[in-house]
């Protein structure tokens, strides 16, 4: 039988001191290296040595959480393909619908870890506008997997044009996250994925939908499970 596979990503709050440690040894922890190289500083130590009140700056937990969810993704997508298992969609909770965005390779990994601003408030506009003008310089391309925006909570084919993502991106800044509703959309039958630090949106599913089953990555014998799919 075909399964159905969906890929969740988390947003600001998910992240801890320590975060991608697990991942060490394997070539997707090259993606911490990569981070340090696109931004010039040191995340990966950031994310793997703290201290704390530096990675839950704004301008270092966005990064470490799109880095982290990536180098997941990338290990997670290795064993998928082997096994002929194709991602149905993804979507991402509040900023972690950039990663989302970038494992159905409508942006890239290096252009979005340069983002970071404060979400989902209109209180927040002038940094909402100055985060406009950036994603205006960043070229979309056609959706490669389905995601479900949470602007409307809709689910975009693939194909779906760059220019249709980045207005959805564009309503997100000052908009409200619908997860609720994105997730009611799923079909019970689908095995979600949470691709990300901790196991904050294996609470918030279970809350909504407690048929659907969810494999948190980042956790011990995680990609043993995804193995046995």
């Amino acid at each position: 039988m075909t399964k159905s596979v969906t890929l969740i990503f988390p947003g600001q709050g998910a992240q801890y001191v320590g975060m991608g440690q697990s991942l060490e040894g394997h070539p997707s922890f090259e993606f911490l290296n990569k981070a340090n190289q696109s931004l010039d500083y040191d995340l990966k130590k950031i994310m793997l040595s703290g201290p704390e009140e530096d990675l839950t700056l704004t301008a270092n937990t966005q990064p470490a959480i799109l880095t982290h969810s990536i180098a997941l993704f990338d290990k997670a997508w290795e064993i998928l393909l082997n096994k002929g298992i194709k991602v149905d969609r993804v979507l991402g909770h509040s900023v972690g619908e950039y990663a989302a965005l970038v494992a159905a390779k409508a942006i890239d990994f290096a252009i979005e870890l340069k983002v970071s601003a404060p979400f989902h408030s209109s209180l927040m506009e002038p940094a909402a506008q100055k985060l406009k003008a950036h994603l205006d310089t960043i070229e979309f391309r056609p959706l490669f997997t389905p995601y479900i925006a949470n602007i409307d909570a809709k689910e975009y084919g693939a194909d779906t044009a760059g220019e249709i993502v980045k207005e959805n991106l564009f309503k997100q800044v000052d908009g409200s996250v619908r997860w609720t509703q994105s997730i009611e959309q799923l079909p019970d039958d689908t095995i979600c994925l949470e691709v990300g630090p901790g196991r904050v949106l294996m609470g918030l599913l279970r809350k909504i939908n407690r048929n659907i089953k969810v494999i948190s990555l980042d956790k011990d014998g995680a990609f043993d499970e995804l193995k046995e799919l």
